[in-house]
């Protein structure tokens, strides 16, 4: 079985407090919708016989002075955790108003800075990790999910060491998304021009577009060609939930 694993790295400063959608905050929001993308891999991994583990998962939450592990203390350790285990073990069931019950995995949190570094340092060791524990598998996919600056110093060097590491199917992924609300957004763009230092900053952190989610991002709408890169900047909720549904969606199981 070739085993496929998806890193999640949550900022949970205290910005990610601002309000955003549907009357939640940015974390709120940007929880819920990692969920669903959680609920939506346990799903596509189910067969009659229970959950196969298809995929790995990680998820760690910055702020505060911190990075930690994002997801229930009853899905196990805090590195990579099989997606039957995920499935298995919500944090709670989370009532809908027009009925019905939703697993949340992922609680909001938004309090102090912004340890971006720290984060794509902590991500280095645990795909390393994940290289050398499955080398003949797909490499793994890195979703940064903020809203502001980081506060502990520059990513790029970690980010180009997360960039490098491979298994023998190619070199990991790193794909970055901003959030933020009212403003101009841009979507996988093919170079820096019209954006912000922080901007161009998260365009460098960001891995070229995989050619095998070229045709599905045109199929979405979207204008991408061989150097767009992975990166959304100020996204609005509709552009982060696309963004989010295009990362973690594999074209086919096995």
């Amino acid at each position: 079985m070739l085993f496929r694993s998806i890193m999640f790295l949550l900022d949970r400063s205290g910005s990610m407090d601002s309000p955003y959608a549907q009357g939640l905050s940015c974390a709120g929001y940007l929880a819920r919708t990692v969920d669903r993308a959680l609920y939506e891999l346990a799903v596509r991994c189910s067969r009659p016989d229970g959950v196969r583990d298809y995929f790995h998962i990680a998820c760690l939450g910055y702020g505060n002075g911190k990075v930690r592990n994002a997801l229930p203390e009853g899905t196990g350790g805090n590195g990579w955790t099989p997606i039957s285990r995920i499935a298995a073990a919500p944090a709670r069931l989370e009532e809908l108003p027009g009925g019905g019950k939703e697993p949340r995995w992922i609680e909001p949190e938004a309090e102090g800075d912004t340890p971006m570094r720290a984060a794509f340092e902590e991500a280095c060791r645990l795909a390393a990790r994940w290289c050398d524990a499955y080398p003949r598998s797909y490499p793994p996919t890195v979703i940064n999910i903020s809203d502001g600056e980081p506060t502990d110093g520059d990513p790029r060097a970690a980010a180009e060491i997360l960039s490098s590491l491979h298994t023998g199917d190619g070199e990991l992924l790193v794909f970055n998304l901003h959030v933020g609300s009212g403003g101009a957004e841009v979507a996988y763009p093919s170079d820096d021009s019209g954006l912000d230092e922080h901007g161009r900053l998260l365009y460098a952190l960001s891995s070229r577009f995989p050619p095998h989610l070229l045709a599905r991002a045109g199929d979405s709408g979207f204008v991408v060609g061989p150097e767009s890169r992975f990166f959304a900047y100020g996204a609005g909720a509709e552009l982060a939930t696309r963004f989010l549904e295009l990362g973690t969606r594999p074209a086919s199981m096995r």
